[in-house]
Parts: structure tokens; sequence; C-alpha cells
């Protein structure tokens, strides 16, 4: 399960601490800084990205691409 609270440390509490057991129970939880997570999802989306491009150029070698000349590119453009 993927969630996100969004406090100052100022603002953790015991009642925040009671609704953070009742939410995970007995699973782990990790506090990190707001840069440390956002570098964190910099690097995922980054990783998702790269994969995406992996997929394309795969389709292209699998002859999945679609080839046109400059001609025909230009005709698409005029309608």
């Amino acid at each position: 399960m993927y969630a996100a609270y969004h406090v100052k440390a100022k603002e953790i509490n015991q009642e925040l601490i009671n609704i953070l057991e009742k939410t995970y129970h007995d699973q782990e939880l990790v506090i990190v800084s707001r840069d440390e997570y956002n570098q964190m999802e910099k690097a995922r989306h980054n990783i998702e990205y790269l994969a995406k491009i992996d997929k394309a150029a795969r389709d292209i070698e699998d002859g999945k691409g679609i080839s046109v000349t400059m001609e025909q590119l230009e005709a698409m453009e005029n309608g």
C-alpha cells in the first residue's frame, strides 16, 4: 500500500501515531524528508520513462514502427 502523509515534524503527535498504527498495524514505516521524497519520485519517474523508451526501441526493432517519407508527412500536414 502506498500513501503519503504530509506533515511537519512539529505536527507529529500521539493522535497521528495512533492513526498510523491503526492504518498500518504491524507494517514497517519509513519517514523521509520532503527533499528525499522528491528525489525518490524523480528517480521513479525517470525509470518509468526510460522503460517506455526501451519498449519503443524494441517495438521498432520488431518491425512495429511506421515508416513515412517527408513528402507523406507534408501531405498529412496539409490535409
